[in-house]
């Protein structure tokens, strides 16, 4: 997916910390957290108007404050201190407002979204179109469900109130808002984007299939080389299992699944013997 560079407007400071604080309460967070958040960008505000004599953020700007908390944009997470870590989480949100008009959390905190009864109905109708159709594995439910979820956050976020005044525009704009995740991510939440925007048209939600308007992810054909393992590998751990026990059987059985017919472990997990 060729990785567009989108205009970005002049926005105040002020007023684009308050549609970010705005924005992110509705994401579920912790109020202390936020406290914390909204020390941060006024502490921002300041070095933006002692160092750079101006209130408009810029990606230089936003890197020489986080230098100057001796946070460095190569810097692993790992060996950073926890106040520099909401340090770092806060000016990314600040950013990606910036960008995009919407944040989107890295973890499961869209679980918590509050999004509008109309939207909250469409989650609920498709959730249960999953289940009952396309007989998705509850796992596969949880990562859909956590990916539409962003998906309409977004939405709310760029003032569309329904499904039907969804527009080619916004899922571009969906999309690039996550140039920060691994490209095969990103193949996942295009792929559910695409199965939900069908599952709005099939069922007259919107006037047209706006699926193939997503835009696409390439990825490499060597980007995920399948692991294989040698015949006599398989033999070795197969050998290796004490069947005297009734966990030792199960054991077997479900490694004799995996080496010989190429099961998947969720696939494994998910069989049910009927008596």
């Amino acid at each position: 997916m060729p990785q567009e560079t989108p205009t970005v407007p002049f926005v105040p400071l002020a007023g684009l910390i308050e549609a970010t604080d705005q924005h992110v309460q509705g994401l579920g967070y912790h109020p202390l957290y936020l406290r914390e958040c909204r020390k941060i960008w006024r502490a921002f505000v300041r070095f933006a108007v002692q160092e750079a004599h101006h209130e408009s953020l810029s990606e230089a700007l936003v890197t020489q404050f986080l230098d100057s908390r001796g946070i460095a944009a190569t810097l692993p997470t790992a060996a950073l201190t926890s106040h520099q870590r909401v340090i770092r989480a806060a000016m990314r949100m600040l950013t990606a407002c910036h960008l995009h008009g919407c944040y989107q959390p890295r973890r499961g905190t869209a679980q918590h979204v509050t999004l509008p009864p109309s939207f909250q109905r469409v989650v609920e109708a498709y959730e249960t179109f999953c289940h009952a159709y396309r007989r998705c594995q509850p796992s596969t439910r949880r990562v859909c469900q956590r990916h539409l979820l962003q998906f309409l956050h977004f939405l709310d976020a760029q003032a569309v109130a329904t499904c039907a005044a969804i527009e080619p525009r916004h899922l571009s704009a969906f999309v690039r808002s996550h140039i920060h995740v691994q490209p095969s991510t990103l193949a996942t939440i295009v792929s559910h984007l695409r199965s939900f925007l069908r599952f709005l048209w099939l069922e007259q939600l919107i006037a047209e299939d706006l699926s193939p308007h997503v835009p696409t992810v390439r990825l490499a054909r060597d980007a995920r080389l399948p692991a294989v393992w040698r015949p006599e590998e398989v033999e070795a751990l197969l050998a290796a299992v004490d069947r005297r026990s009734p966990k030792g059987k199960r054991d077997y059985a479900m490694l004799l699944l995996a080496g010989r017919l190429g099961l998947r472990v969720s696939d494994i997990v998910a069989l049910r013997l009927e008596g």
